[in-house]
């Protein structure tokens, strides 16, 4: 899926959505809850977050789907300089070792190692410093306008956030397919005996409705993890270092949509290996299986939608089973070397 390495969606909560925060009292009470609450997170030793998103399984951790079920994700930090932590849910797991990331699909032999930079869980990394999610909100509730709304009882405090999507909507392909990009609410509930973060729920807006898209179920610190245990990788993967730039003259010459003819018409024929730059991102032994012999049948103009960096190329093409199936084939070039790859919608 597209999403794969785009990296820039958001689900769960949040952290670099741009808030629509006033700077009335509430913005002052606002950052006021967060203000106590920052030094109590940064004093975590450790963290175990379980929660639901809205998402499909096999697809990166900041994508939703309205239409699709709750799926349990579980996130396992151990705090330092840097952080050790991972994140699993039932078809994908991400690691950080401290020093590397690595993010692998349940099933497949490939598998992909970056920096601690890398983004692969965006925005769900940002809990490996979970002050640092308080810290950004802080921020945001200083410095901009905002719709939000504090609520206290005698044991806990609730800050209601609301932000609207961001990016380019002409074509609404991408709306709601990430929280960012979406209109969505965030609920935060704060322990008053503890200051510290206590469940989290996410609402996205469509067709006139709200729908849960994010929930915690569960936070728990200081319990004691093995740090063997999280950063434990699969023995039957090869990994793909995403640093390494990628070269090609053929796909860095040609248009996106005479890139996607060239992709489409090599897996019709079989020639996997005359494209193996640009399904960099892919199983190409799970490709092949599917999609070696189909027959392109028509391909119409790119176009852009929401935040995603690359285009969307609308497609038809025939399967080797004489069906027909219609996509958007999401491929990208903001690579250094401005190489066309692959990145979903297969």
């Amino acid at each position: 899926m597209y999403r794969i390495a785009a990296g820039t969606a958001a689900a769960l909560l949040l952290v670099t959505v741009a808030l629509l925060l006033n700077t009335t009292g509430e913005a002052k009470a606002a950052a006021g809850v967060l203000g106590k609450s920052m030094p109590m997170m940064g004093k975590v030793r450790t963290m175990v977050m379980q929660f639901e998103t809205r998402t499909p399984e096999k697809d990166n951790f900041g994508a939703i789907d309205l239409d699709a079920d709750m799926v349990p994700h579980t996130m396992q930090v151990i705090m330092g300089e840097p952080a050790v932590w991972r994140l699993d849910k039932a078809g994908r797991s991400l690691v950080c070792d401290g020093k590397n990331q690595y993010q692998w699909i349940s099933g497949s032999s490939k598998g992909f190692v970056g920096g601690l930079q890398a983004g692969f869980g965006e925005p769900l990394d940002m809990f490996a410093a979970p002050y640092s999610i308080l810290a950004v909100e802080k921020a945001m509730a200083e410095k901009n306008k905002a719709k939000y709304k504090i609520t206290e009882t005698s044991t806990e405090t609730l800050m209601t956030v609301k932000a609207r999507a961001k990016g380019d909507f002409l074509n609404d392909y991408t709306l709601n397919s990430s929280i960012e990009e979406s209109d969505s609410r965030r609920e935060y509930v704060f322990d008053k005996s503890t200051d510290l973060l206590k469940s989290v729920k996410v609402f996205v807006k469509s067709r006139g409705r709200e729908v849960l898209v994010a929930e915690t179920i569960s936070i728990k610190y200081d319990l004691e993890l093995d740090p063997g245990v999280i950063t434990a990788l699969p023995g039957d993967v090869v990994w793909h270092d995403v640093r390494i730039p990628v070269t090609s003259e053929t796909f860095a010459s040609v248009s996106a949509k005479e890139a996607a003819r060239m992709i489409l018409e090599a897996m019709g024929e079989d020639r996997f290996e005359d494209i193996a730059v640009p399904l960099v991102y892919f199983d190409v032994a799970k490709l092949r299986d599917k999609y070696a012999g189909i027959k392109l049948l028509a391909l119409r103009d790119p176009f852009r939608s929401g935040q995603y960096p690359g285009v969307f190329v609308p497609c038809r093409i025939m399967m080797p089973d004489g069906t027909v199936e219609e996509f958007n084939l999401a491929i990208r070039n903001d690579n250094v070397n401005k190489v066309w790859l692959l990145d979903g919608g297969i």
